[in-house]
């Protein structure tokens, strides 16, 4: 599972809409983690973002005469579907988080190199966070709407 998290307060929007924003905005995080962090756990370049464990040698040298690659986490291939296919987010207004399922019982390395964000996945996703909310507390519909009253207590 990943889970990530953020809070803020403000008075442009009530506490309702607020909620709703920051909802919205991490359940996008999760599909944009799903659509871009995920499948990056299952290519060679996750041996460089410091994602994935280095493999030994031998290991490497049998994988790439089996199965002609060297991508972490990819053997057959059938872990790789089933998690992208499997993922499943879920949002509040104080968290999200990305549930990971496997076809089998999974190994505790093999779950922390799936749950593993390198400092740069974890920039791009604040980044990501920062623009989404930004915009939608932006948005004319989400601001609070303020009544002008008369000295007499009545809406003008």
């Amino acid at each position: 599972m990943i889970a990530f998290q953020m809070r803020m307060t403000t008075n442009q929007v009530t506490k309702a809409v607020l909620n709703r924003i920051l909802r919205e905005t991490n359940r996008e995080a999760g599909d944009w983690i799903v659509e871009k962090i995920l499948p990056a756990k299952f290519e060679v370049s996750a041996y460089h973002e410091g994602t994935a464990e280095p493999r030994t040698r031998q290991y490497v040298e049998r994988k790439r005469k089996k199965v002609g690659h060297n991508k972490p986490l990819v053997y057959s291939g059938e872990t790789r579907r089933f998690v992208l296919a499997n993922a499943r987010v879920t949002a509040t207004a104080n968290r999200g988080r990305v549930k990971i399922k496997a076809p089998f019982p999974m190994p505790a390395k093999m779950r922390q190199e799936l749950e593993a964000v390198s400092p740069r996945q974890s920039d791009r996703l604040a980044d990501f966070m920062v623009r989404t909310l930004t915009q939608k507390l932006e948005a004319p519909e989400n601001q609070r709407k303020r009544r002008r009253r008369n000295s007499a207590g009545q809406s003008i």
